[in-house]
């Protein structure tokens, strides 16, 4: 299987979706995401989502 070096993009996107989610929890009194991280989590997956079919047509 001939490996596709396209997953490389996903894999830093991937990472650095997780590293933002750790500090975004971690930071703050509650230990949870605000509003503002939510819809800044929600508003890259939905640009992402986007980017990926439009790349596809």
């Amino acid at each position: 299987m001939a490996y596709n070096p396209n997953f490389n993009q996903q894999l830093f996107i991937l990472i650095g979706g997780t590293i933002f989610l750790i500090i975004a929890m971690f930071t703050g009194k509650r230990k949870k995401l605000d509003r503002w991280e939510a819809l800044l989590l929600l508003s890259f997956y939905v640009i992402y989502t986007i980017y990926l079919v439009a790349k596809e047509l």
